[in-house]
Parts: structure tokens; C-alpha cells; sequence
């Protein structure tokens, strides 16, 4: 079980080439038993094996979360073949320094071509720092549609271009 609060800055990004052949995506999906206002359930499949169920509060800088493995893979496995809200994305991870590194998701299906950079900052240092590969105008962290729980139930696809602007 892992539970606390996560301090985190997101970017759209427009593509993963800077990240070249030495990279190997880990592929997550994640379906929503619960989105609300004040916070979401989801459970994540990472590479098809390993279940967790997470609890997060609202999408802001910083949010409360707890996370604990599922070891019932009956029951995981049901929930992801399941009719739920649901995201698919390929992650990568880039080590910036020896203290931060940045989360790409790179997600497909109703969210095909939507690339989010997200970072996650040491609760007492806060210290960002962005990468060449990053324009900084292009911040989301402040855009609740771009967190995954609203990806889940209002994809990408659906967006209109105005929409899709950061």
C-alpha cells in the first residue's frame, strides 16, 4: 500500500521523438469504478499482470493518494473486461536528474494522439525542472479535462480543436 500526497505538473506534449530507441514503453490501462467531484477509483493492469486499486482526491497540484495491490486477478481481470470508463496508454519514463523524472503517457484508443508529460515533485523541494522537449506554455495542470478520470469519460477524440489548444 502506498498512500500520501502527490505534488504533480502535467504538459502536453506533441511527440515522444526526442525520446529515441532506448525506451521501453510499460503498457497501462485503467478502468474508473468511481468519478466525482471530490475524487476517483480506478483500478490500473500494468503489462496485463500486476492490479492495483487507487483512490485520488480532486485533480489539483497537489491531491491525496492511496494506493493497494489487488491480489484476487479473478476479480481485477473481470473488473478490466468490464463495461467501465477506461483509458489505454503506453508509459515512459525520462530521468531528468537524479532526483526527478518525467512520466510520458502516450495514450491510445478514444485518446489516440493526446501525449501528456507529467512530473512529480518532492514534497519538500517543489524544484521543477523542464526539459527542452517541454514548452511550458503548454501547461495542464490546472485543466481537469486532461486528467485521466476525465479522459476516461470525455475522450479525447470527442474534443473539439478549440479544446484541444492548452
Amino acid at each position: 500500500m502506498t498512500s500520501g500526497h502527490e505534488i504533480e505538473r502535467k504538459f502536453k506534449i506533441s511527440d515522444v521523438s526526442f525520446l529515441g530507441s532506448g525506451h521501453t514503453p510499460t503498457r497501462i490501462e485503467q478502468v474508473y469504478l468511481y468519478i466525482g467531484e471530490d475524487c476517483e477509483v480506478r483500478v490500473r493492469c500494468v503489462e496485463g499482470q500486476q492490479f492495483s486499486i487507487t483512490m485520488k482526491g480532486p485533480p489539483f497540484l497537489t491531491r491525496i493518494e492511496q494506493e493497494h495491490a489487488i491480489e484476487e486477478v479473478e476479480l481485477a481481470t473481470a473488473l478490466m473486461a468490464g463495461d467501465l470508463p477506461r483509458i489505454e496508454k503506453d508509459r515512459y519514463s525520462v530521468a531528468i536528474n537524479e532526483y526527478s523524472f518525467y512520466e510520458i503517457d502516450v495514450f491510445h484508443g478514444a485518446n489516440d494522439g493526446l501525449i501528456i508529460a507529467e512530473v512529480e515533485l518532492h514534497p519538500t523541494t517543489n524544484t521543477l525542472t523542464i526539459p527542452d522537449w517541454i514548452e511550458s506554455e503548454h501547461e495542464v495542470t490546472n485543466k481537469p479535462q486532461y486528467y485521466n478520470a476525465s479522459l476516461a469519460t470525455r475522450p479525447w477524440s470527442s474534443w473539439s480543436s478549440e479544446e484541444r489548444q492548452p
